[in-house]
């Protein structure tokens, strides 16, 4: 049981025409496509590409998933009106709610969002060691 994992690369096409050999850099870029098999057979599929287009997708799954934590923000909105409307006083307001930011902050860094994060770094750090022996 459990998820099993189909994998399977392609070379993007040349672009062009008139040369269906000739490659460039960017179509040298190699795709990898990823299927996941749920166990109730839904199958879900995933695109990985390697370069910057990459890294570009990768930090905005990372950003998504770090806007997806929000109820920390919520619960200091709210805990820090109701102080800050008792106290007749904007401060509490303003601290409580700030303070609820920030735990959602450090909640998707090392909660839910940080396996997005070491793969962005990796894939970072490999795109530069790359760069680097070019």
């Amino acid at each position: 049981m459990g998820n099993q994992t189909l994998t399977s690369f392609s070379q993007n096409p040349s672009p062009n025409p008139a040369n269906p050999t000739a490659q460039t850099d960017d179509s040298r870029q190699k795709t990898q496509n990823i299927a996941l098999a749920e166990p109730n057979n839904d199958v879900i599929s995933m695109e990985k590409t390697s370069g910057n287009e990459g890294l570009k997708e990768k930090g905005k799954r990372i950003s998504d998933c770090m806007l997806e934590q929000y109820f920390g923000t919520a619960a200091g909105v709210g805990i820090g009106l109701a102080v800050g409307l008792q106290r007749r006083n904007v401060k509490p307001f303003l601290i409580i709610a700030t303070c609820g930011s920030l735990m959602d902050y450090v909640h998707g860094y090392v909660g839910p969002c940080s396996g997005l994060i070491e793969d962005y770094n990796a894939a970072k750090r490999s795109m530069e060691s790359e760069q680097k022996s070019n």
